[in-house]
């Protein structure tokens, strides 16, 4: 599994879903929009509107999740059932 999180250095929405994740020890890659041109010309072409903006990729699929949502982001992850990952 791939995941890539789109933000922005003053969105505390972003910074909240980075330290959830890194709690759970669910590995990442950030790309900084406000800093790199090209991260911003992928996430305008892959539809981002808002920050944070995450795209999980699997084998299977492909899933994109705009702000910060846990329980989306549980479900992405196959994670909903999972008590400690609230």
């Amino acid at each position: 599994m791939n995941i890539t999180v789109y933000s922005s250095n003053e969105c505390s929405y972003c910074t909240k879903q980075k330290e959830w994740l890194k709690e759970r020890n669910i590995p990442f890659e950030e790309k900084e929009l406000n800093t790199n041109q090209e991260y911003m010309r992928e996430f305008i072409r892959l539809g981002g509107r808002g920050v944070p903006y995450t795209v999980i990729k699997d084998s299977d699929s492909v899933n994109k999740a705009s702000g910060f949502n846990k329980e989306r982001l549980k479900q992405f992850l196959g994670l909903q059932n999972w008590k400690n990952y609230h």
